[in-house]
């Protein structure tokens, strides 16, 4: 039974997350089209003359209905066909695979601390049940699933970067480091992680907690025989 529930769940998310990519990709091609301009001057000088624009919006199939557009680009989207971007001059796919390892080691950092970190809190409340720090942890976890990311986001930013100064409120790492010193390369990335980091952390923390919470809360009302 739970192994057809969790197919099941696995199904509508698999549905859903299909639903959501369709849309928001129609959003994209809505929200570039009804954008001020001509996406053509968008990528070239608007100095150019009139038969080069017409060439360029001939490649980026400008010059076809509106349709035959939106088709082609949710065809291009779900082949991993994204273009070429605007603003760097270059194929889409080239900058995502450019950033992609450091988001991979960003989400798998964030993961293992929601993860971990859920786990051993919820252990430590189980510890202390029904007691002043099992209330504290329980209701604070309910405060931080409420709390949306980017609000946090903002309110961290602010905080350890606007007020404090402490972390750097954008970037990957400081402008004249030294790519020969891994160490202090290695030191400058964690300084830039560290605020994203956190704020992705506390946003999924409460997830895994009340998971493990109500885990060990059912383990404990089991009757077992000891042989």
């Amino acid at each position: 039974m739970k192994r057809s529930l969790l197919a099941l769940s696995f199904i509508k998310r698999g549905v859903s997350s299909v639903l959501i990519l369709f849309l928001t990709v129609s959003f994209l091609f809505v929200l570039v089209r009804i954008a001020p301009g001509d996406p053509a001057q968008k990528y070239l000088s608007p100095n150019l003359s009139p038969q080069l624009i017409e060439k360029v919006k001939s490649s980026f199939q400008l010059d076809k209905p509106i349709a035959e557009q939106y088709i082609s680009f949710v065809k291009n989207a779900f082949t991993g066909d994204f273009g070429v971007s605007y603003k760097y001059h270059r194929p889409v796919n080239e900058v995502i695979f450019e950033v992609l390892p450091f988001t991979i080691f960003f989400s798998l950092s964030a993961f293992s601390i929601q993860f971990l970190g859920g786990a051993l809190l919820a252990l430590w409340a189980f510890h202390h049940h029904r007691k002043l720090l099992d209330r504290i942890l329980s209701r604070g976890s309910i405060i931080l699933y409420a709390v949306p990311s980017f609000v946090s986001g903002l309110f961290f930013v602010y905080l350890f970067s606007v007020q404090l100064k402490l972390f750097p409120s954008s970037g990957i790492k400081s402008i004249g480091t030294l790519e020969e010193n891994i160490f202090f390369l290695s030191l400058d990335y964690l300084h830039h992680l560290f605020l994203p980091l956190l704020v992705l952390s506390l946003t999924g923390l409460p997830v895994y907690f009340k998971y493990f919470r109500e885990q060990f809360e059912e383990h404990q009302q089991k009757l077992y025989t000891v042989y």
